[in-house]
């Protein structure tokens, strides 16, 4: 076999080996990376979503117990026959703080839904419910509204609005 026969043979041997090994080796390498970034946004996904159930029932536990503090209260006012105002102001101003701090919570997590970074259909079935009476509650409808009537918890508002078709509430 003479030079050129086997420079042709080398060069037919690279052009097989780069069109039938490599490109399609660097074909499948890339189709598997993909699916594992969409595997690992599906698990980070699902733990933004837990992180944030479990900063929403923190703050939920909190309103609860400012809740019974004022039944507590209320009963001690009515069984001793007294009324501290300064004591009532404090129950006030502290609910207010854990109900806003409920609600920061929620508008952290619809931002995040909003954005793609959690499990839209989870957070929709979890949620659907507890946005709805966040937004319809006279006990939280004061924490929406401004003086200076810019919005308030906006990513509330948007995903209400998307799933309710309704923002007036």
């Amino acid at each position: 076999m003479n030079k050129e026969t086997i420079k042709r043979i080398i060069k037919t041997f690279f052009i097989f080996l780069w069109k039938y090994v490599l490109v399609p080796a660097q074909a499948i390498v890339a189709i598997a990376t993909i699916f594992v970034i969409m595997k690992t946004n599906a698990i980070t996904d699902t733990a933004n979503l837990l992180h944030i159930n479990d900063a929403i029932q923190q703050r939920t536990d909190i309103v609860i117990a400012v809740d019974l503090k004022e039944k507590e209260l209320n009963t001690f006012f009515e069984n001793s026959g007294t009324f501290d105002v300064d004591k009532v102001k404090n129950l006030n101003a502290e609910r207010w703080a854990a109900v806003a701090s409920l609600l920061n919570t929620y508008e952290f997590a619809c931002d995040q839904y909003n954005n793609n970074k959690i499990d839209k259909k989870s957070f929709k079935t979890f949620y659907e419910d507890l946005i709805k009476y966040i937004k319809t509650n006279p006990d939280y409808s004061a924490h929406f509204n401004t003086s200076d009537g810019k919005a308030k918890y906006q990513a509330i508002n948007d995903v209400y609005k998307e799933w309710y078709g309704d923002n007036t509430h």
